[in-house]
């Protein structure tokens, strides 16, 4: 077994358990009480599970060390919090929208360091120009993160939550379905 393998294994084992949790939580994020940008995040972070799943064999070239270890699963791990604080509910009283802005912190906290870190792995474990045009996307998605973390406004959340879902989206179909459209990392 490969070192890329066994580390591998750890972070499928992580982000799986993140998958499970918001899969199991679908039926009651979709029941009457839903709240849409909560239930779109749900979403997302579904989709940026897959993601980051898929982009795992990007690393199979890489040589990993302890340190290298550390940081995938500690990467892997804030995933899985994320989807921990979308779905931890207290109770069927405490409705999703309430549930939310309880947890909006936590879990944009979590969001903002998945997407800071990911793109740092990009940059020192994969060669990634800091001038590639995805970027752009990542820059822009930290910055949904931390406006989010800060502004509990509910317009600014329904709105953060829409962007960020349509620029992930973006970002797969152009970088993952046409990975050399820009050329070389």
């Amino acid at each position: 077994m490969s070192h890329f393998e066994y580390v591998a294994v750890m972070m499928s084992i992580i982000m799986g358990l993140g998958i499970i949790r918001l899969l199991s939580s679908l039926d009651s994020v979709f029941s009457k009480d839903r709240y849409w940008p909560h239930a779109l995040w749900v979403f997302s972070l579904f989709w940026l599970h897959v993601q980051n799943w898929w982009g795992l064999w990007e690393l199979r070239q890489v040589t990993f060390n302890v340190l290298i270890y550390s940081v995938l699963i500690c990467y892997a791990s804030v995933l899985y919090l994320s989807a921990v604080a979308l779905t931890n509910r207290s109770g069927d009283d405490v409705s999703w929208k309430t549930h939310f802005y309880a947890q909006r912190r936590w879990f944009f906290g979590a969001l903002f360091l998945v997407v800071l870190i990911g793109t740092l792995m990009t940059r020192f474990l994969l060669g990634a120009s800091l001038l590639h045009p995805y970027r752009l996307i990542q820059f822009s998605c930290l910055a949904m993160a931390a406006l989010a973390f800060f502004r509990s406004h509910e317009l600014t959340q329904k709105i953060i939550s829409v962007l960020f879902l349509v620029l992930m989206m973006f970002g797969i179909s152009l970088f993952r379905f046409m990975p050399d459209l820009f050329g070389a990392r």
